[in-house]
């Protein structure tokens, strides 16, 4: 029902606490280090989140967040 990568997504809890401390100006990784994930983690739901204010991903619903990261993690063919 997900795209391949659906596997792969971190918890939305997480991700969404990724998203706060970036909005509060926390680096990447001081962000890694208190959710648990590895730096590189960070950057990469940061740039897939992109293009999007974060205060606008934070307010989606799980379904609708995990739904657009697949959209964008996944390749176009």
């Amino acid at each position: 029902p997900f795209g391949p990568m659906a596997a792969n997504l971190i918890a939305m809890s997480i991700l969404k606490q990724i998203f706060r401390l970036r909005l509060q100006g926390r680096p990447f990784k001081e962000i890694a280090r208190q959710t648990g994930t590895s730096k590189n983690t960070v950057k990469k739901y940061l740039a897939l989140a992109s293009g999007k204010p974060l205060t606008e991903w934070l307010q989606m619903e799980e379904s609708d967040l995990t739904r657009l990261l697949n959209e964008k993690s996944t390749p176009a063919t």
